[in-house]
């Protein structure tokens, strides 16, 4: 018979009745353990300044980012997609960074709403700077 293995924060028990009731696969999470984890991110050392941003590829639910926003931390998109499911669960623009190979077609739209963008690339800055030409024309007067 294969070990059972304890969760930190979940007894058998009550994994056994949440999956009985639930069905599998199903995901758990300790609110407790992700707000201290946070907390212990937002006390980093360091000399400059850091803002500390949860990579919502790790897991994209929503509840996850609404608790991760809440206690302080901004949030790290790899994707347009990612860019409207965290401003969909309420994260404002200004706190997502967007980090991604591809950019999204509505790059513009999203450089409006507020959101910072990590450029991997010289391809990528030239459109950047396109984007805010564009906008800074529209913006004018």
């Amino acid at each position: 018979m294969a070990q059972k293995i304890q969760p930190r924060f979940l007894d058998y028990t009550t994994a056994h009745t949440v999956s009985d009731s639930f069905g599998t696969p199903i995901y758990v999470y300790d609110q407790k353990s992700l707000e201290a984890n946070a907390a212990a991110v937002l006390k980093f050392p360091n000399a400059f300044g850091l803002t500390a941003r949860y990579a919502m590829k790790a897991s994209p639910n929503g509840a996850i980012l609404k608790i991760f926003a809440k206690a302080g931390l901004h949030i790290d998109a790899s994707s347009g997609h990612e860019v409207h499911r965290a401003m969909a669960a309420g994260i404002p623009a200004r706190h997502i960074s967007l980090s991604a190979q591809e950019l999204p077609i509505d790059l513009s739209d999203l450089l409006d709403a507020g959101i910072q963008l990590n450029a991997c690339s010289l391809a990528q800055l030239r459109a950047f700077w396109s984007n805010k030409a564009r906008w800074a024309s529209r913006h004018s007067d």
